[in-house]
């Protein structure tokens, strides 16, 4: 009886392409892979080795700005809750009737409204310069906040934040489908999801610290400094 050799277990795709048609293509979001495999006609093979490697490589690169990222978007969102135990009720007037409830309710009636936008605009335009440019307006939001004299600035605040925030979970789910298989997905979107829970035991602690610093500002100012510049960087 012959030797059967087992070949190496390897991936096989197959890709059927018409000469006109390799002209036509365009990815807004700049994906030069496909380009690069519509134009050749062989057959592409890789090993589950290689595959490894290659998810490895993208799960250093991405998960961790990910992470970060939703981290401290869950980190700004509760902010306000952290700078009521240091003067916000007090300078902005948020202890007189239901000021301080209305600003936190109206954080989510600007997140209503800013989640169509921003994935309309994500999937118009390159998704990495939406993604950008929400995260910048996001910090700029936040640095502004001490500017805030009464309630009323900061229930303006509070609906741009929630305007600003709103994208950043959609535009997420969209690089990580982008970037991952099917059954790869969600332990990547849990991943970066778990970090509500991680930054939920550190931000306390350094606004804590935040909250404690000697200066001609009040205290809950200098959280919202720090955070906003934490968001840019």
């Amino acid at each position: 009886m012959s030797d059967h050799i087992k070949p190496e277990a390897s991936h096989t795709e197959s890709m059927e392409v018409e000469s006109a048609g390799i002209e036509k293509i365009y990815t807004i979001h700049g994906d030069e892979a496909v380009k690069v495999l519509a134009a050749y006609e062989g057959e592409q093979t890789w090993t589950e080795e290689e595959e490894k490697k290659l998810r490895r490589k993208i799960d250093i690169r991405l998960l961790p700005i990910l992470c970060i990222s939703y981290a401290l978007l869950y980190a700004d969102k509760v902010l306000l809750g952290q700078a009521a135990l240091f003067g916000i009720l007090k300078d902005l007037g948020l202890s007189q009737g239901n000021h301080y409830s209305m600003s936190s309710s109206i954080f989510y009636i600007g997140f209503i409204f800013g989640a169509y936008p921003a994935i309309f605009l994500a999937q118009r335009y390159p998704i990495e310069r939406v993604a950008s440019l929400v995260v910048i307006l996001w910090g700029i939001t936040l640095i502004v906040t001490p500017a805030c004299q009464d309630f009323r600035g900061l229930y303006a605040q509070r609906f741009f934040l929630g305007f600003t925030e709103a994208g950043i979970s959609p535009m997420f789910m969209m690089i990580v489908g982008g970037w991952y298989k099917k059954d790869e997905q969600s332990l990547r979107m849990g991943a970066w999801y778990s970090c509500t829970g991680y930054v939920s035991i550190f931000s306390p602690l350094v606004n804590w610290g935040l909250g404690h610093i000697q200066g001609k500002l009040s205290p809950w100012k200098y959280m919202y400094f720090f955070a906003g510049g934490m968001t840019i960087l």
